[in-house]
């Protein structure tokens, strides 16, 4: 079983056609977010299984009193996208701190955001990935040890630094969503998530490290959530993950994350 926690609804959006195409038979929940009218009524309409998180994205005012709408509409969680400064710009710690009170979770896009994003303001005040690397996260996680934090697509292409910050940070979690990661060789993913068990430069092997893999959760952005299935469970099997780490990865961060108990 599986709990999405990255999926998307859009203005233009039917609600019952976007919950169909989330629908798995092996998710249980999915949480959706981008506009926030549709996401709290798809989570009203479908309450045992869609979860919707407020979306703080420019020119979404960036304060506490922000945070308190999205308490009162009902809103799990926030995902915060584009906001044409870094993450870790200390006039944004005063909508952080809102969001520590209110015990809830945050989505933050990391690394590269799409080409495709047109809008007139960007020669005014510019959009740059480099504004959203998993590293900016680091201050945010000292200054609120208890803010849990969810990066989005493991920082792509940052995606050494997202794994320091999981071992690092125990409120730092990612998903592995979009299609970045997954054109990444076998390889590749192993010598992200297996480090080696002895001593430097030993022969002995390497091991799946304890504090990075089963700090992932399970999202599927905007692609068919059979396909990150299927992914995610081939990367377990590449990185020789054990059931336990398998059920945090899949549904048990998640559950906790989300308050859902045990799913």
């Amino acid at each position: 079983m599986a709990i999405n926690i990255h999926a998307h609804i859009r203005p233009e959006h039917d609600i019952d056609e976007r919950v169909a195409f989330y629908q798995h038979p092996d998710i249980t929940h999915t949480v959706l977010f981008g506009d926030d009218d549709q996401a709290q009524a798809a989570m009203k309409k479908y309450p045992d299984s869609i979860i919707a998180f407020g979306t703080v994205h420019h020119p979404t005012p960036t304060t506490p009193e922000t945070i308190r709408q999205f308490v009162d509409r009902g809103f799990r969680g926030v995902k915060i996208i584009c906001l044409r400064r870094p993450y870790d710009d200390v006039e944004l710690f005063p909508m952080y701190e809102a969001i520590a009170e209110a015990k809830l979770p945050i989505l933050f896009h990391t690394g590269y955001v799409s080409s495709e994003r047109r809008d007139p303001t960007l020669t005014q005040k510019p959009e740059s990935m480099l504004f959203m690397r998993p590293g900016t996260l680091d201050a945010i996680a000292r200054g609120f040890p208890d803010l849990v934090m969810i990066g989005a697509h493991l920082g792509s292409p940052w995606w050494m630094e997202a794994c320091v910050l999981m071992w690092k940070h125990k409120n730092i979690y990612f998903d592995l969503s979009g299609g970045t990661i997954r054109r990444r060789t076998a390889a590749q993913l192993r010598d992200l998530f297996r480090w080696t068990a002895g001593d430097f430069l030993s022969k002995d092997g390497d091991r799946l490290h304890p504090d990075i893999f089963s700090k992932v959760v399970f999202g599927s952005d905007n692609r068919d959530p059979d396909d990150f299935l299927q992914f995610y469970r081939k990367l377990c099997d590449v990185v020789e993950a054990d059931d336990a780490t398998r059920q945090k990865v899949m549904t048990g961060n998640a559950a906790k994350i989300l308050g859902l108990g045990s799913v």
